[in-house]
C-alpha cells in the first residue's frame, strides 16, 4: 500500500470519529449557531497539516505512537464545535469559522511535536538504527513479511535504503507466510522459519530463550503478532532493562513500536519467528 493510500485510510477513520463526536452537537445546536457547508474543511485542513509534518524531514528519527495523533485532532474538532454552539450568536460567524479551523490545526502541530514518547530504554544488544527504519516503507497492504526482511537487510547494510525488491515481487500476496523465505538467501543472509506450531502445548519459554539468544548474538528477530483480526510482522530489535522484548514495524510510511511482547506472545499460545545467519566469508556492502 502506498503512502497516499495509507493517508486516505487514516483520514477516513479520523473523519468518521470527528463526525460521530461532533454530529449530535451540530444537530441539537443548529438554532444557536448557523453552519455553512464549507466549514467541513475542518475535517480536511488540520489533518493535512499533520500529514505534511509526518511526511516532512522533521519526522525522521522520532519515536511516535503516531497513529493516535489524528484522534486528538478529531477531539479538537469536537471541542471547537461545542465552543461554537456555546457562544452561539455572541460571536460573529467569521470568528467561529476561523476558530473551528485554527483550534484543530494548532492541536495537529502540538500533537506532532509533543505526543511522541521518549524512546524506550534498551540494552543495546544489536546495532539498531532507527533512522534506517524511519525512511523504510511498507509499500503494500499485505507486504509486512517481505518488508520485515528488507528492514533486516537494510539494518545490516546489505542493501541500500532505497531497496524494495522483495516487496515489489510480493505485492499483496494474501496466501504467503514466512515459510516463503525459509532457507532463502539474500545478499549473503540466509533466513529460517522457526516455531511453526501453536496451541496449549507450545513451548513459549523455549521461544523466549531463542529470541534472547539471537539478540545477544547481535541479530534481529522477525515475529508475527496480532493486529486487529490479522497477524502483522514485527522486527524485535532489543530488550528493555527488565528483559522484555522491543519491536518495531511499518504501517505504510509510518514507524510503529511495540513493547511488552512477552505478554502478547504468551496470550497467543505461540507464534513463528524468522531468524537468519550470514554466509561465511561475506562482507556487508557499503550502502547508505
Amino acid at each position: 500500500m502506498g503512502t497516499f493510500g495509507t493517508l486516505l485510510i487514516v483520514w477516513v477513520l479520523h473523519a468518521v470519529i470527528a463526525a460521530t463526536l461532533a454530529g449530535p452537537a451540530i444537530f441539537f445546536g443548529r438554532k444557536r449557531s448557523r453552519w455553512e457547508f464549507w466549514q467541513l474543511l475542518a475535517l480536511i485542513v488540520p489533518f493535512f497539516v499533520w500529514a505534511a509534518l509526518r511526511l516532512s524531514p522533521f519526522s525522521i528519527g522520532r519515536h511516535p505512537t503516531n497513529l493516535i495523533e489524528p484522534l486528538f485532532i478529531s477531539i479538537a474538532i469536537f471541542i471547537g464545535v461545542l465552543l461554537c454552539v456555546t457562544l452561539g450568536h455572541r460571536a460573529n460567524r467569521s470568528s467561529q469559522a476561523v476558530g473551528l479551523l485554527a483550534l484543530p490545526c494548532t492541536v495537529a502541530v502540538i500533537a506532532f511535536l509533543v505526543l511522541p514518547l521518549t524512546p524506550a530504554s534498551r540494552r543495546g544488544l544489536t546495532n539498531f538504527n532507527l533512522h534506517i527504519v524511519d525512511v523504510h516503507q511498507q509499500r503494500y497492504m499485505m507486504s509486512c513479511i517481505p518488508s520485515s526482511v528488507e528492514m533486516v537487510l537494510k539494518l545490516m547494510h546489505r542493501v541500500p535504503t532505497s531497496y524494495y525488491g522483495l516487496q515489489d515481487a510480493w505485492r499483496n500476496k494474501a496466501d504467503g507466510s514466512f515459510h516463503d523465505f525459509d532457507g532463502k538467501t539474500f545478499e549473503g543472509v540466509t533466513f529460517h522459519q522457526q516455531f511453526q506450531s501453536r496451541g496449549d502445548t507450545f513451548q513459549v519459554s523455549s521461544l523466549f530463550e531463542t529470541i534472547d539468544r539471537e539478540l545477544r548474538a547481535g541479530r534481529f528477530v522477525i515475529i508475527g503478532l496480532p493486529r486487529g483480526g490479522d497477524i502483522h510482522d514485527w522486527l524485535i530489535y532489543d530488550e528493555d532493562p527488565d528483559g522484555d522484548f522491543l519491536a518495531v514495524s511499518k504501517f505504510g510510511p509510518w514507524t510503529i513500536h511495540k513493547k511488552h511482547l512477552k505478554r502478547t506472545i504468551t496470550r497467543m499460545h505461540g507464534t513463528d519467528i524468522g531468524t537468519y545467519l550470514l554466509t561465511p566469508g561475506t562482507a556487508p556492502a557499503q550502502h547508505g
